[in-house]
């Protein structure tokens, strides 16, 4: 099975099952991915294990495809497991925390906040602020429900919706947003 086929076939169970599923949606480079499931009696001699944000867990091979993270492979290396792993979740912790700023801070500012609940493969979301006169965001603006409003690069996740990422493309940004936008909250 290559990659991105265990890739897609890897993060619901991994969820289904109370694991947290890491991987850098923002580096096209970077093809790491893993399952961190809580850890159970006597995983430790059997699974790299690790403790983030008090979460006891270990990591599982069926759902990733980080060879130097399995305990029975050659490739095993404890200390580039420990660094890989708490880089993929630093960067899910970012994420979620962002999301979670987004959601509170976008409606304060009487902004739209966008993102898909029924997928829970599609983490994107954003924030879409009311357009103003002068504001340096207007250049990333759209016009929903004859409503002027601008994307808020510091309350969304969307690369190609950043006119600063290589990833912008504005069409792939209107599209985007545009079926985000049936999912509203303000």
């Amino acid at each position: 099975m290559n990659d991105d086929k265990k890739r897609e076939d890897s993060e619901i169970p991994c969820l289904q099952k109370g694991g947290i599923f890491l991987e850098n949606e923002h580096d096209v480079t970077d093809f790491r991915f893993a399952c961190l499931l809580p850890k159970k009696r006597g995983d430790g001699s059997k699974k790299y294990c690790a403790t983030y944000d008090e979460h006891n867990v270990c990591y599982a091979p069926e759902y990733g495809n980080i060879s130097y993270c399995v305990k029975d492979d050659k490739n095993f290396n404890s200390r580039g497991c420990a660094l890989g792993l708490g880089y993929l979740y630093d960067m899910k912790r970012f994420e979620d925390e962002k999301r979670e700023k987004s959601k509170k801070t976008c409606p304060q500012k009487g902004g739209y906040y966008l993102e898909n609940p029924e997928e829970i493969k599609d983490k994107r979301f954003a924030c879409l602020l009311p357009k103003k006169n002068g504001d340096e965001q207007t250049k990333y603006c759209v016009t929903y429900d004859d409503i002027p409003l601008c994307y808020s690069v510091e309350l969304s996740n969307i690369d190609y919706c950043d006119s600063s990422s290589l990833e912008y493309h504005s069409r792939g940004c209107a599209l985007g947003l545009g079926y985000l936008w049936r999912f509203k909250q303000h």
